[in-house]
Parts: C-alpha cells; structure tokens; sequence
C-alpha cells in the first residue's frame, strides 16, 4: 500500500490510544476495489462504487448530517463542497465521485484508496472560508520525532490561501494563527502523550471547535507535510 503509514488505517487506531479528543469515525473498507472505483471516471458502470456509495451512505445516517468525508489518505478539502463535506443522504454519490477524482488527479500515480471514513462533523473555530466554501479553522501542526516534540507551527501561512470571502482576511488569519501559553502548553502536553505511541518522524493536526476545545484531525508521516520554511528545526 502507497503511504502506508501516512494513511488514517494505519495510525488512527493508535492516535485513539492516546486519549485526545477525535472526530468519531466509521471506515467503509474498499481496499481491493481500486480498478472498479477509478473506472467510474471513465463514464463506465462500476457496480462497487454504487454499493460504497450506499456504505457510506449507511455510515452517514448512523453519524448524522452533515459529516466529514475522506479516503484514508487525504479528503480533497480545498474542493470542500464536492468533496470532504456532505450535507445530506443525496450529496453523498456527488461527494464519493469527487474524492474518487481527487485521489486519481493527486500527481502522476493518484493516491490508492484503501477506505472511505465517514467522521462526525465539529463545528470548529472559524472566521471565513476560501478556496471552494473551506472554512479556515484555528488549526495547528506539530512535529513529532521519535517520541519528543520538534516544534509547532500555525496550519495555514498566507500564501496557502486562495479565493477567501472576506476582504480583511489577512487580518482574521493573524487571529486564528495566534495562540496563547496555556493552548500552547495544552497542545504540547497531548501531542507529546501522541507521540510517545509513534516512532519516526510525524505530523498532527489539531483544531480548535466553536467550544474551545481541541480536536486531534488528522496525522501524516513528517516528510509528506508542509513544514514553515522559517522554522529553525531541520526538518528531513
């Protein structure tokens, strides 16, 4: 499997041993279907991607909607709305073909899709959206390695932004991007219990919801995440 570890089959599991606060998730498994799903782009008949749709579809009526959409490796979440985020039972089709194209035009290869998991949605701490309705949320990325901590960084630097709704939207990211020394030691106590269960290099992601509390989103292996070129720590 491509990126085996980045994938959410391979560290969510693990990531729930720590007791951090996660999005509950239900995994629609396809891991063998690869062919049959891809040729859906093709505008041929794939009977697998109409049972995965009614699978997710299953899933979705148990979270409730709307809910979080995404393959075990990414959720295409800059193409939100056809994508990651589906507000009802009959978006769900839409929003399976969107990942499923997403996954194939990623580079060269694609990404595999080994599963769909369908995650509760959070209400998170937001001020605007951009790209395609993508709520820019108060996120942050830390740096694992080796069971330690290497450094923290807000989630999204300015030029990562594209087609945000607001004009003063510059002056909102400096907000979200902010942090306090309590969050700060916070984010750090709980990451550090995250990565004393992974060896290696990592990333986690935590967002902030409208409540203040702080939700463990999402993990990838260290060199397959954006790391702020300023930062002081030599990342690999």
């Amino acid at each position: 499997m491509r990126d085996e570890k980045s994938s959410l089959l391979y560290w969510f599991g693990i990531l729930e041993q720590a007791g951090v606060w996660t999005p509950e998730t239900r995994i629609v498994r396809c891991q063998d279907d690869a062919e049959a799903l891809f040729q859906i782009l093709d505008g041929k008949t794939s009977d697998r991607f109409f049972e995965i749709v009614k699978e997710v579809q299953v899933a979705g009526d148990a979270i409730g909607y709307p809910f979080f959409l995404r393959t075990d490796l990414t959720s295409g979440k800059h193409d939100w709305k056809n994508t990651c985020f589906v507000p009802n039972r009959e978006d769900v089709e839409r929003c399976v073909y969107g990942l499923i194209e997403f996954s194939a035009s990623v580079d060269f290869w694609g990404f595999p899709i080994n599963a769909f998991e369908v995650r509760k949605f959070i209400p998170m701490h937001s001020t605007f959206t951009a790209f395609n309705g993508l709520p820019i949320n108060k996120e942050r990325r830390l740096f694992l390695r080796d069971g330690e901590i290497q450094c923290h960084h807000p989630y999204w630097p300015n030029e990562s932004i594209l087609h945000p709704t607001v004009d003063d939207w510059e002056k909102r990211l400096t907000r979200l991007n902010a942090i306090t020394q309590k969050e700060s030691e916070y984010l750090y106590d709980r990451s550090l219990g995250v990565a004393k269960l992974f060896d290696g290099y990592w990333s986690l992601d935590w967002s902030m919801d409208t409540e203040g509390n702080w939700w463990a989103i999402d993990m990838a292996e260290g060199h397959r995440s954006y790391h702020w070129p300023d930062c002081k720590v030599v990342s690999e």
